[in-house]
């Protein structure tokens, strides 16, 4: 990628982490900012937005038992552009007792498109699903290697079942 005569204009940055507690239930956690390059201020409602500080500061953690199922959820928004965006936080606990399986982003959609929801809890929580398989597999696969291989299989272009990566890693598995 070439980097010629550029300006930065925006800065989004989403860090997320999982840890395993003590009572074996899994806390994903996400950091989400957004940051401008130049100070800004869109409208009256909005507060003065500085260059390099964020304007979207906010945090998500998401606990889960080995089952995916969402245990407990929490937000907090520290920065954001408007006054009132924090009164949106407990609106995460409408995913509690959901599962991040099939027909999870559907959900997290259905409660956080429109006025009663938030596109950036919504983008975290998105997020959200594919680190918590990142961070079961290893958990839930260690002793069942060939398990894990079943799961792997055509979920992607790299793990499909007519490509090399199968043919090479699981011949067992390999349709093409």
């Amino acid at each position: 990628m070439t980097n010629e005569n550029r300006k930065p204009l925006h800065n989004r940055n989403i860090i997320c982490n999982s840890f395993l507690r003590d009572d074996g239930l899994i806390d994903l956690e996400v950091k989400f900012e957004d940051i401008k390059s130049e100070d800004w201020k869109d409208n009256k409602n909005t507060d003065f937005i500085y260059k390099d500080k964020p304007y979207h500061k906010m945090f998500l953690k998401v606990t889960i038992n080995n089952g995916f199922k969402i245990v407990e959820c929490e937000a907090k928004i520290l920065n954001s552009p408007f006054k009132i965006c924090p009164l949106i936080e407990k609106s995460v606990k409408k995913m509690e007792g959901n599962y991040i399986s099939k027909g999870y982003k559907k959900k997290v959609s259905e409660y956080f498109d429109g006025t009663e929801g938030c596109t950036h809890l919504k983008e975290m929580f998105f997020v959200l699903g594919s680190v918590s398989y990142q961070t079961m597999a290893p958990l839930l696969f260690k002793d069942n290697a060939l398990e894990a291989k079943k799961h792997l299989i055509n979920t992607c272009f790299a793990f499909g079942d007519k490509n090399e990566v199968v043919k090479k890693d699981y011949p067992d598995l390999y349709k093409g």
